[in-house]
């Protein structure tokens, strides 16, 4: 049996409820994440360094495998699984951040669900409606 060690967090994260505030603006659209995107779905993993990031406005997927300090575009793997983007929604496994899913379009709104086992390198539909 492992012991852990005592999880030792900041007294602002000790308080009974967290409130968010705005710290930085990057960019001029007030939600660019990976330039020039404007992100309209991001999701954290419990590993807490896979983020996954959708910009439905400008057709692109991303992740990113270092808290968000750089991105990988998901783009052309998806386009290559047969994806029609924009996505639109983004999942990761809760118990592996290589498993993740993405909503994408079909007919301009969410249609399709396709998923991935490798961390986004390749893609495969699902045959699911997205809608």
């Amino acid at each position: 049996m492992a012991i852990l060690p005592a999880l030792v967090l900041p007294q602002s994260l000790r308080a009974a409820t967290l409130s968010w505030s705005m710290v930085d603006t990057p960019g001029t659209a007030f939600s660019v994440i990976a330039s020039p995107s404007e992100i309209s779905d991001l999701v954290v993993a419990t590993d807490g360094r896979t983020l996954l990031a959708t910009d439905t406005a400008g057709g692109k997927a991303y992740r990113s495998d270092d808290g968000g300090a750089g991105w990988n575009d998901l783009t052309n793997a998806l386009i290559a699984a047969g994806a029609v983007l924009p996505a639109w929604q983004a999942a990761v496994a809760p118990d592996n951040p290589r498993f993740m899913a993405m909503v994408t379009s079909a007919g301009g709104l969410p249609g399709a669900i396709f998923v991935s086992a490798d961390g986004g390198q390749s893609w495969g539909n699902t045959n699911f409606p997205g809608g």
